[in-house]
C-alpha cells in the first residue's frame, strides 16, 4: 500500500507539534496547497509565524504570506502581490480568516492552469 506524501497541513496538524494550528487553519493552509501556492512555513517571530505563498508560474503569479498567530494557531491575516512584471503590482491586504478564504476560493484552479 503506497501512502500519499504529507502535505504542509498534515505538518502542522501531526507529529511536529512545533506551530500550533486550529483546524480553520488547516483548512486554509489546505486551500492555499489545492490553489497551486506552495505554502512554506517559516520560523516564528514575536508573536506570530508566517506560512508564504508563492505559485512558481512566473511573475504575474502571486507571491506573500499567511500570519498565523504563535500562541492561538488562528489565521491572522495574510498579504498578497500579484502582477510583480507589470507596472503597478496589486498588492492584496487581507485581515482575518475570512477574507483568507474568500481570496483563496477565487483562486482555487486560476493558479493551476
Amino acid at each position: 500500500m503506497k501512502l500519499a506524501p504529507l502535505t504542509l497541513s498534515h505538518h502542522l496538524l501531526k507529529e511536529h507539534h512545533v506551530l500550533p494550528s486550529t483546524e480553520v487553519t488547516r483548512r486554509i493552509i489546505a486551500m492555499a496547497e489545492e490553489a497551486g501556492l506552495h505554502p512554506e512555513v517559516r520560523p516564528a517571530f514575536g508573536n506570530s509565524y508566517r506560512v508564504v505563498l508563492d505559485a512558481k508560474a512566473g511573475m504575474d503569479s502571486p507571491i506573500g504570506y499567511i500570519e498565523i498567530g504563535r500562541r492561538s494557531g488562528r489565521v491572522l491575516r495574510a498579504t498578497v502581490t500579484v502582477g510583480l512584471s507589470s507596472s503597478a503590482p496589486q498588492r492584496v491586504e487581507l485581515d482575518g480568516v475570512a477574507a483568507v478564504r474568500r481570496w483563496l476560493q477565487g483562486h482555487i484552479g486560476v493558479t493551476r492552469q
